[in-house]
C-alpha cells in the first residue's frame, strides 16, 4: 500500500515537474551542473583579455536577489534566491562537475544491499542558531523534503527515514539504488523550522538586514569560517533590465543566467562567463496514436533527422551538450564509445523506410505506408513545440525541415504554453519538443515506461524498467558502465524518446575577479572556500 501511494505521489509530482520544466526554457526544480575547459572552472570564456580597472563599487561583493520571493530552500522557486540560499543551507552531499556526490554534512555511510543506507553525520557542525547539527535534523529535513513537489521527484525512491541515534540516520528505499547519495544535496535544516521564511541552516552565511540593507554575513561558528574570504556578501534587488546596467556599472559582481531561456541577459561589460552542465534534458517525445508511429523503426528514422551539432552550436549558441544518448556526456560514467550513430544518417533513414515499405506512390514528394488493400495510405505528422521559447521553436523547425527532406509530411504547431500543455495532456500530437530536469541518478523511469508522468504519447516500454533498475542497482564502476550502455542501447533501439541536448547555465563575473570558481548543479558557489577573490577593498 505504501509503495502504491508513493508511486501515485511521485507520478503526480513528475507531471508537475514537466509542466514547470517544459515552460519556455525556464529552470526546473532539479537544477543545473558542470562543463570542462580550464581546471579551475567548467567553461570559461570572455570577450577580451583587457584588464578591468578597479572602481569604488568593487569593495563590496554584491549578488542579485528578490526580496519579494521566498528564500526558503524547500518552497522557493526564484533562481537567484535559490543561489543565495545555497550559501545558507547545506546537504549531506553536494554534486561536483560530473554529478558525483561530494560529502558535506555526511562523514560516512554504509549499505549492504543498496536498499537500506545508514549515514553518519559530521560532528561539531554549528547551525545558525548556535546549536550542533543532529541526526534528528537530517531525518526531519529529508522527510519534509520528500513530501514536497520540488523534491519528491528525486526522493520518491525513499520509503522511510529515521534517526538511529544522535549521529546516524537510516534511509530505506523501495528498490535498490546505488546512486542515492547523488540525490541527497537536499538542504538540511533544524528540526521544526522548515516552514519558516528562513529556516535554520548550517551554511557558511546567515541572512542579515542590519541598517535596512539585506546581506549575508559569515556564520560565527561555521567550521571553515577562516577560509571564507568574504565576511559579508551584499544582496541587491533589480529587474532584468536593471541587472544589465548594474553589472555593467560594477554594482553587481556575480549573477547566474539561463543563456537559452526567455530572459537571457546580455551585458556590455568585459567579463568572464563560466558554464556549468545540468541534468535538464531536451528531447523529442512521440505518440502512438498513428499506426505508422507505433513502429520503432519510423521513430528511429525521425531521431536520425535531429542534427544535434547544428542545434547546439547554431541555435543554442553553444550553451548545451549534444546528447546522442539518453545519459548526459557530463555524467561520470559516460562513455562516448557507446554512441553508434551512423556516418551517413540519411542513407540509414532510406534503408529504414525501405524496410517499413514506405513509398511515394502518388509522387507528391511525401511517403505513404502500405495499406491492407495492397494500396498505400498517406500520413501527416503533427509536431508541437512551446512558442514562448524562440530557440526551442527554431530547433523544432530545423528538425521538421530535415524530416521533410527525407519525405515525411510534418506540420509544426508552435503553441502558447497553456495550449501546449493541454495538447500534451490530451495526446493531441504525434511528436513534441520537450524539456525536463532529470534527477542526478538519471532515473528516466517516468519518461520511458508505460503510464509514466512524461509518457504523454503512450510509447513507453514495459521492459525499460528492468534496464533502469539494473543501472541504478549497479555497485561497481564496471557494472555501472555495462548497465548504462545497455540502457542507452535500449532507449535508442526502441526510440521511446530521442534525446537532443543537455542544457548548460552560466555564471557571469567581472574579469580577473574570481579564480578557483567551479559552479555546479548543486550550487554556483560550489567549493567557495577554495576561491580567490580580488575586489580591491574587501
Amino acid at each position: 500500500m505504501l509503495k502504491s501511494h508513493l508511486r501515485s505521489a511521485l507520478t503526480s509530482a513528475l507531471a508537475l515537474s514537466l509542466i514547470m520544466a517544459l515552460a519556455a526554457g525556464c529552470e526546473t526544480g532539479e537544477g543545473a551542473a558542470p562543463e570542462e575547459t580550464p581546471p579551475e572552472s567548467p567553461t570559461l570564456s570572455a570577450p577580451t583579455p583587457t584588464p578591468t580597472p578597479r572602481r569604488e563599487s568593487d569593495s563590496r561583493f554584491t549578488i542579485r536577489y528578490d526580496p519579494d520571493a521566498a528564500l526558503n530552500p524547500f518552497t522557493g522557486t526564484n533562481a537567484d534566491n535559490m543561489a543565495v540560499a545555497s550559501l545558507m543551507y547545506e546537504g549531506l552531499f553536494s554534486l561536483d562537475e560530473s554529478f558525483s556526490p561530494v560529502p558535506v554534512l555526511c562523514e560516512s555511510f554504509t549499505s549492504e544491499d543498496s536498499e537500506t543506507y545508514v549515514f553518519t553525520i559530521k560532528r561539531g557542525v554549528i547551525m545558525a542558531d548556535g546549536g550542533e547539527l543532529t541526526a534528528d535534523d537530517v531525518a526531519y529535513s529529508l522527510d519534509y523534503a520528500r513530501s514536497l513537489p520540488k523534491y519528491s521527484v528525486r526522493l520518491g525512491c525513499i520509503e522511510a527515514v529515521s534517526a538511529v541515534d544522535g549521529e546516524m540516520v537510516a534511509v530505506e528505499l523501495g528498490r535498490a539504488n546505488n546512486s542515492l547519495p547523488a540525490l541527497l544535496d537536499v538542504p538540511i535544516v533544524r528540526s521544526g523550522t522548515a516552514d519558516l521564511e528562513t529556516p535554520v541552516g548550517s551554511g557558511p552565511y546567515v541572512l542579515s538586514d542590519a541598517g535596512g540593507d539585506a546581506s549575508l554575513t559569515a556564520l560565527p561558528g561555521y567550521r571553515d569560517r577562516e577560509a571564507l574570504l568574504l565576511r559579508v556578501i551584499y544582496l541587491r534587488s533589480c529587474t532584468d533590465a536593471e541587472l544589465v546596467e548594474l553589472f555593467s556599472d560594477y554594482k553587481i559582481d556575480l549573477y547566474r543566467n539561463d543563456p537559452t531561456g526567455l530572459m537571457a541577459a546580455e551585458t556590455r561589460r568585459d567579463h568572464e562567463i563560466r558554464y556549468y552542465d545540468t541534468t535538464t534534458l531536451q528531447y523529442l517525445g512521440f505518440s502512438a496514436r498513428l499506426p505508422v508511429m507505433r513502429d520503432p523503426e519510423l521513430r528511429r528514422a525521425i531521431a536520425l533527422c535531429v542534427d544535434r551539432e547544428h542545434i547546439v552550436k547554431d541555435i543554442m549558441s553553444g550553451c548545451a551538450l549534444t546528447a546522442p544518448l539518453v545519459l548526459s556526456p557530463a555524467y561520470h560514467g559516460y562513455d562516448a564509445g557507446w554512441d553508434t550513430s551512423p556516418a551517413d544518417p540519411f542513407l540509414e533513414i532510406s534503408e529504414m523506410f525501405s524496410r517499413l515499405g514506405l513509398t511515394d506512390s502518388d509522387s507528391d514528394l511525401f511517403l505513404e505506408y502500405p495499406a491492407s488493400d495492397a494500396g498505400y495510405t498517406p500520413f501527416s505528422l503533427d509536431f508541437i513545440v512551446n512558442s514562448e521559447n524562440r530557440r526551442k521553436t527554431e530547433a523544432a523547425a530545423s528538425i521538421c525541415d530535415a524530416m521533410r527532406r527525407v519525405g515525411l509530411d510534418v506540420t509544426l504547431r508552435a503553441l502558447p504554453w497553456d495550449e501546449f500543455t493541454k495538447a500534451l495532456e490530451d495526446g493531441d500530437f504525434d511528436i513534441y519538443y520537450g524539456e525536463t530536469a532529470l534527477p542526478a541518478d538519471f532515473d528516466i523511469t517516468e519518461l520511458v515506461t508505460p503510464g509514466g508522468a512524461l509518457d504523454y504519447g503512450g510509447v513507453g516500454s514495459d521492459d525499460c524498467g528492468e534496464y533502469i533498475e539494473a543501472f541504478l542497482a549497479a555497485k561497481s564502476e564496471t557494472q555501472r558502465g555495462v548497465t548504462a550502455r545497455h540502457l542507452c542501447e535500449k532507449i535508442n533501439r526502441d526510440a521511446i524518446t530521442a534525446p537532443i541536448l543537455y542544457k548548460q547555465y552560466a555564471v557571469h563575473t567581472g574579469r580577473n575577479v574570481i579564480s578557483g570558481m567551479r559552479p555546479t548543479q548543486s550550487s554556483v558557489f560550489f567549493g567557495l572556500t577554495g576561491w580567490k577573490i580580488e575586489l580591491g577593498r574587501l
